[in-house]
């Protein structure tokens, strides 16, 4: 089968029963997904898992896309859904527990977390700019994280986010002006510190 055929040309071949069109398209989509979920949820290995479960919906659910949006909206959209309810766990259990991200690797996106009562060494430890700007990220409240990942990181348009988030274009242009402003916010603080 050809490798360059697009994500519609593969998903006719799926539909007509061609496995080999699925590996093809999970192939094509996978390390994206990781990337995205593990930006998105702050470490590498649940990002890996909720990728992997994107990809089980894939399979399961891939008759009920319609085509009318591009393939890369439907599937960024379960993404994020499925982010969101692994998010709610997560984070929860962090500031449940009075920890906090401390710095996030460039490589792996894992995040780094520890105690509020770190020393001193352990917040010097921030030392990479990207590290620290993910971080950032990671600790932005959920609808300007999603936003600022899909517009900032993953290059998506604003009508693209609009689809995916299922918010309007107007909010999801404000949620990123207002996601950038509370990272100049927060990077501005951290600069202070060194």
């Amino acid at each position: 089968m050809p490798e360059e055929l697009n994500d519609n040309e593969l998903i006719l071949r799926i539909r007509d029963g061609d496995e080999r069109a699925f590996r093809m398209l999970v192939n094509r989509w996978r390390d994206r997904l990781v990337t995205f979920c593990s930006r998105w949820l702050g470490n590498r290995v649940d990002g890996e898992e909720v990728a992997q479960e994107v990809c089980v919906i894939l399979y399961e659910k891939l008759h009920l896309f319609r085509g009318e949006s591009l393939f890369s909206t439907w599937i960024y959209q379960i993404a994020v859904n499925r982010c969101r309810n692994r998010h709610g766990s997560w984070w929860n259990r962090l500031t449940r527990n009075g920890k906090r991200v401390s710095s996030v690797d460039r490589e792996t996106s894992e995040i780094t977390v520890v105690d509020h009562e770190s020393s001193p060494e352990q917040s010097a430890q921030k030392s990479q700019a990207q590290a620290i700007l993910l971080a950032a990220v990671a600790n932005l409240p959920v609808q300007f994280r999603e936003v600022i990942i899909l517009r900032d990181l993953e290059d998506r348009s604003y009508d693209e986010i609009s689809r995916i988030t299922g918010s309007s274009e107007g909010t999801v242009k404000s949620r990123i002006n207002r996601g950038r402003a509370m990272l100049q916010e927060t990077l501005a603080e951290v600069r202070d510190e060194f």
